[in-house]
């Protein structure tokens, strides 16, 4: 499956494809949560809670129990009239292990890899369990389901701009490059609140 998902991640030079371009940026981040995976794994599939911790944006697709290989996700957002669909295909879906969706949309190409890995827990002076480094994720929350399991969720993208081809092939590229580090800050904080359930429901 990494093989698969890798090439995925990869650039297609040669833009085949209905949604391919031709180049594009990319980004990782790790955060550790104080989750078990396959708690981790259902909450970063949980469409709702996406749409909770992204403003001005409705996310619409399948429960996690039901997401399949094939299955469509839509990210709306809109201010006003104005607004855009983000759409995307799974690509894999292995409960508490990989997440892997396409993005499919006119706006906003590329591809997301996530990847759940169980973690040993520490113990500090007080005898709370913590992560080992929280990445954003509040050290201190008690554990969901009251236990001591604790995760890694490594989160890899590509960034695309799908209408940029051809002779703005390079503008593509630039703005894609350009937009990779706000991304990543702001996926990572999005991602962070959807594992916590800070500043949406829980």
């Amino acid at each position: 499956m990494r093989g698969r998902t890798d090439a995925l991640l990869r650039d297609r030079d040669d833009g085949s494809g209905p949604h391919a371009c031709f180049l594009k940026a990319a980004f990782t981040f790790t955060l550790e949560c104080d989750l078990p995976a396959p708690e981790a794994w259902s909450r970063v599939a949980d469409s709702e809670r996406h749409g909770v911790a992204v403003p001005f944006t409705n996310v619409s697709g399948p429960k996690p129990e039901n997401l399949r290989v094939g299955s469509r996700l839509v990210a709306r957002t809109a201010l006003g009239p104005c607004g855009f669909d983000d759409v995307m295909i799974v690509r894999a879906a292995e409960p508490g292990r990989l997440l892997v969706f396409e993005k499919v949309g006119r706006v906003i190409g590329g591809v997301v890899d996530v990847r759940f890995t169980p973690l040993p827990a520490l113990t500090d002076a007080r005898g709370m369990t913590r992560p080992i480094s929280t990445g954003g994720v509040r050290p201190d929350a008690p554990s969901a389901d009251g236990g001591n399991e604790l995760t890694r969720v490594e989160w890899r993208q590509t960034i695309a701009v799908p209408w940029l081809r051809g002779p703005l092939t390079p503008l593509g590229t630039f703005a894609a490059t350009l937009a990779s580090p706000l991304a990543r800050r702001g996926y990572e904080r999005v991602v962070a609140r959807v594992l916590t359930g800070v500043g949406g429901g829980a």
